[in-house]
């Protein structure tokens, strides 16, 4: 059933002049008729390399955000200490600034007891990543008419400061 495929030798594309022979088994031999063919083991490492693990590599390079420098939560609580508790808080307290737990899918401007500037209450937005983003590289370029005017202008911050707000959030039942 094999000899059909005896003479086929390694693909073109593989390159025969660098590769590394094992002594011991230096060939994967198929047996037709007393000649043997095959493919150099070397070789099947090369085509094996090349052609998944290469690609695999690549896309879990793509997906995995910790390949990109995923966010740090440490470092946006840090920030969060360092910038923002002049005026916000993760409880509720008596700060300027409304109090971010459960920021994420919150509409913009909807804390009780807070007085938003018409613009943000206008602004007919929920809380996610993309606008926290926005939001904080510049509150008064994204809404303009806005209270607040401190920003993050380095997107790894960001970023970091995103991460640890959502850490923040309370599951919802």
């Amino acid at each position: 059933m094999l000899s059909r495929y005896a003479d086929i030798g390694p693909p073109p594309w593989i390159s025969t002049s660098n590769a590394v022979v094992l002594k011991s088994l230096p060939y994967l031999a198929i047996s037709s008729g007393g000649r043997q063919s095959g493919m150099r083991l070397s070789n099947w490492g090369l085509l094996i390399s090349r052609l998944i693990l290469f690609p695999a590599a690549v896309c879990l390079a793509i997906a995995c955000p910790a390949a990109q420098g995923a966010e740090d939560v440490a470092a946006g609580a840090q920030l969060f200490h360092e910038r923002c508790t002049a005026c916000h808080s993760a409880d509720p307290t008596r700060k300027p600034g409304p109090e971010l737990s459960d920021v994420f899918g919150r509409p913009a401007g909807s804390v009780g007891g807070y007085h938003y500037s018409d613009a943000l209450k206008s602004a007919h937005l929920v809380w996610n990543e993309s606008t926290l983003d926005r939001w904080l590289a510049g509150p008064p370029a994204f809404i303009p008419g806005v209270n607040m005017q401190a920003f993050v202008a380095d997107p790894a911050d960001r970023k970091n400061l995103i991460a640890y707000l959502r850490s923040l959030d309370n599951p919802h039942p």
